[in-house]
């Protein structure tokens, strides 16, 4: 019965994620950020970040393009700005997006000791000449979670 239960509730969640990526409560045009997710693993200073790009509604071609991502606070006493590559805790494949609908793009974080963060900055750049690039950025206290 606690099977079922739990498969039950994740199928719930799994179809409440596909429910607002095909029909958000706000029709969203365009590529945007759907979500993106910061957990802290186990060793210190380590950490998994997820972040789901998506084209807004009644968009069928495939989108193209990269993406960035920085992490901005102190590094004794000085302000510092780290980049993707620089904190991958793995060589990165790519920094590059293709999808029709949505993509998740993730890896892992490996920040330099004593480092103390701030902020967390995205960046878009669609391949599309007419689409425009755009960046979102957090705190990186409303990001993180677990541990």
């Amino acid at each position: 019965m606690a099977k079922l239960h739990e498969e039950l509730s994740d199928a719930k969640e799994s179809l409440a994620f596909y429910q607002r990526v095909v029909s958000p409560k706000k029709i969203i045009k365009g590529l945007h950020i759907s979500s993106f997710e910061i957990r802290r693993l186990k060793d210190a200073g380590e950490f998994q970040y997820e972040l789901m790009i998506a084209q807004g509604a009644g968009r069928k071609e495939s989108v193209k393009g990269r993406y960035s991502l920085s992490i901005s606070g102190e590094l004794d006493g000085e302000v510092k700005m780290l980049s993707l590559t620089e904190v991958s805790k793995k060589a990165l494949n790519s920094e590059r997006f293709s999808f029709r609908y949505y993509e998740f793009l993730n890896g892992e974080l490996k920040l330099p000791n004593g480092f103390v963060a701030k902020f967390v900055e995205v960046e878009i750049f669609p391949a599309k000449k007419t689409a425009k690039p755009f960046t979102k950025r957090w705190l990186w206290g409303d990001l993180v979670s677990g541990g």
